[in-house]
């Protein structure tokens, strides 16, 4: 599955990225533990069933290039539906629409837990 994303706030569109099962179970299980445990951050808080961090919980879910990678995560909490979720990331003043555009990003995983959303983004290096 390709998806193509691109940014509304001068960011440049970058290219299509690729559907990728590792980052889509790292999303899926950061999805879950957000709505569980009632929070929403990058850092899990203690103990962190799949990782504290980003990069841990890429790991744990086996993307690992051979030469290591490169990742970024965008997280949100109570939009209905995919298209509103995208829509506050690309609008978004904080980082999220520039992860969404950043040109050497080229696999994605993402995931909804009742409104809670965790998307994943990488590049082999």
């Amino acid at each position: 599955m390709r998806v193509r994303h691109w940014c509304q706030n001068g960011v440049s569109p970058a290219g299509a990225l690729t559907f990728e099962g590792h980052l889509q179970r790292a999303a899926e299980w950061h999805a879950q533990d957000m709505r569980d445990r009632a929070y929403i951050a990058h850092q899990a808080p203690a103990p962190a069933p799949y990782g504290a961090d980003p990069i841990d919980r890429v790991l744990r879910a086996g993307y690992q290039p051979p030469k290591g990678f490169r990742n970024g995560e965008n997280l949100a909490l109570g939009y209905r539906n995919p298209q509103e979720v995208v829509q506050a990331w690309l609008d978004s003043k904080q980082g999220h629409c520039e992860t969404l555009a950043r040109k050497d990003y080229v696999d994605i995983g993402v995931a909804a837990v009742d409104n809670f959303w965790a998307l994943e983004v990488a590049s082999p290096l």
